[in-house]
């Protein structure tokens, strides 16, 4: 558009009322009856429960899978029984092992077990 627009030397020379005196207050009052103070919150220490913190969401979710991670491969105690109770051996020695010839398999109790 490299045409003259007489319109545009009529904008540039175009200039905007001033704003009545007062208007600033005015707008300022409007505002506060529309939105008055609150006066539910008598202690200071309870602004510290309406804190917001925004945390971005890849953030968010390399947090969770590193929990995830930490839950799902986390270091269980081995049960142990009690001295003097009787249950199923659940650890053998290998050595000398030899298979069963009718490949049945056994259960031995503690008291038939022997050391």
């Amino acid at each position: 558009m490299s045409e003259r627009d007489p319109l545009d030397e009529l904008l540039h020379e175009l200039k905007s009322p001033e704003p009545p005196a007062g208007m600033d207050q005015r707008m300022v009052e409007a505002y506060r009856s529309s939105f008055p103070p609150s006066n539910l919150r008598p202690h200071a220490g309870w602004q510290f429960w309406e804190m917001r913190v925004s945390v971005p969401v890849p953030v968010l979710l390399a947090v969770a899978i590193v929990v995830a991670v930490l839950f799902w491969y986390r270091s269980s105690p081995a049960p142990s029984a009690a001295p003097g109770t009787t249950g199923i051996v659940t650890s053998l020695n290998s050595t000398g092992f030899q298979p069963l010839p009718n490949g049945e398999a056994r259960i031995v109790t503690v008291k038939g077990a022997s050391q």
